[in-house]
């Protein structure tokens, strides 16, 4: 903004994600950030392929729930940092999902490191600790009749714990709480932000929403499987 020019600029809360796309404008202008945006948004839903492969162990669902996915997304992947909050999401639940099919605990490495980039992103970070909780709600559940309870819910524990001190690694520390709740509260920003609106049927993006919950419900129910919590 030219009123702007000359003047320092102070920190933002998600810094990282402007710096990326400006970096990226520096070095090859619009066509390389749109490219990379592509690219990020490509990834993300390569993760979420994955983790429904390792799950399912059918290609074929697999690839129907990415492609649902998708369509629930798509009005969200213009260029912006939420894009990378995709990633992160993903890249933690394809994390989970692969510590569960194998073991391997190096996977529970991932929840936190893509919190750190996320908090410093944008503003849904929450969301990850919300998948982080449902997980652990999860294991308490499974535990409740287990004599190892305590060894089901140490590693859950450890990463959620670890999420919540990546969270702090912000320019606003702690504060960043009450900076949510500031524009959760602010009319301004839920009626002309996308991503900070209440989810309607108004919407297109909210009828795929409402819609994906039906599907999910009815699926859930017509199952011959065992669905785990």
């Amino acid at each position: 903004v030219h009123i702007a020019t000359g003047r320092p600029y102070s920190y933002s809360t998600y810094w990282f994600a402007e710096w990326s796309l400006y970096r990226l404008y520096a070095i090859g202008g619009a066509p390389l950030v749109v490219l990379a945006n592509a690219l990020i948004i490509t990834a993300a839903h390569a993760m979420i392929l994955w983790a429904c492969r390792l799950r399912t162990g059918n290609r074929r669902v697999a690839a129907g729930c990415v492609l649902f996915a998708a369509a629930l997304g798509i009005d969200n992947w213009n260029v912006r940092p939420q894009t990378l909050a995709i990633l992160c999401f993903a890249s933690m639940l394809a994390a989970l999902v692969a510590y569960e099919s194998t073991r391997m605990r190096r996977w529970l490495l991932l929840p936190p490191l893509a919190m750190l980039v996320w908090v410093n992103s944008h503003g849904s970070f929450p969301l990850g600790l919300v998948l982080l909780g449902l997980w652990l709600s999860a294991r308490l559940w499974e535990a409740r009749h287990s004599d190892g309870i305590r060894e089901n819910l140490r590693l859950p524990m450890l990463a959620l714990v670890g999420a919540l001190l990546a969270v702090l690694a912000n320019p606003r520390g702690i504060a960043i709480v009450g900076y949510l709740r500031g524009l959760l509260s602010n009319q301004a920003v839920r009626s002309l932000t996308t991503e900070w609106a209440p989810t309607t049927l108004a919407s297109l993006s909210g009828k795929l929403f409402f819609a994906g919950l039906a599907f999910a419900g009815i699926v859930l129910v017509a199952s011959p499987l065992r669905t785990r919590l």
